[in-house]
């Protein structure tokens, strides 16, 4: 969708947001700090908030596409399955 993005800096947000590039990080459970962030992209010049959404964009299609995700469980499911068998 070339959104920029706003999240709070937990592990799963962290993995996606490049701080400054394709978004912000907030602290968590932070509002002030999540109106701060909010206000801030609000007021960035509209170049620059489209080069942020292309850049969250660039940064799915490259590291989370339907494709890879699947693998990544399927890889997951298949290494439970060699530990099941190995207890049973």
């Amino acid at each position: 969708m070339c959104k920029a993005l706003i999240a709070a800096d937990t592990a799963g947000c962290r993995a996606i947001v490049d701080d400054g590039v394709n978004g912000w990080l907030c602290r968590a459970r932070d509002g002030a700090d999540l109106a701060e962030k909010m206000t801030a992209y609000y007021h960035l010049p509209a170049d620059a908030k489209k080069q942020m959404g292309l850049a969250a964009r660039k940064k799915v299609l490259e590291n989370y596409t339907r494709e890879r995700v699947s693998l990544i469980y399927l890889e997951k499911i298949n290494a439970l399955r060699i530990i099941r068998s190995s207890i049973v």
